[in-house]
């Protein structure tokens, strides 16, 4: 009787820590996925913003001004998400380094 009491109260015990020590060890590859993808993120939104700037022009070239308007205001869009992701990642950048300075304390 006594040990399975105490079988159940260690497993009771490691399910309760488990989730600390997971948070801890996987801050700085969680970092390092939100910085991939971030970077992704970046990649797509220049690729957006430089075909927005290609149908601009052609817009302007046939004189449809609606349309280049309509651009313009996606390319303004597109720039402001670079900003926040641009943001993003300096961000994910600084956690993953105070993750590992922590790491190295910790040894």
């Amino acid at each position: 009787m006594n040990g399975k009491l105490a079988s159940v109260l260690f497993g009771a015990a490691a399910l309760a820590a488990f989730p600390v020590c997971y948070a801890q060890g996987g801050d700085a590859a969680k970092d390092t996925r939100e910085i991939r993808k971030d970077r992704q993120d970046i990649r797509q939104d220049r690729r957006e913003r430089r075909e927005d700037g290609r149908e601009m022009r052609q817009d302007i070239k046939k004189g449809d001004a609606q349309g280049a308007r309509q651009e313009r205001r996606e390319i303004r869009k597109d720039t402001r998400e670079i900003r926040k992701d641009k943001r993003d990642l300096r961000d994910d950048r600084k956690d993953r380094r105070e993750d590992r300075r922590e790491e190295r304390r910790e040894k």
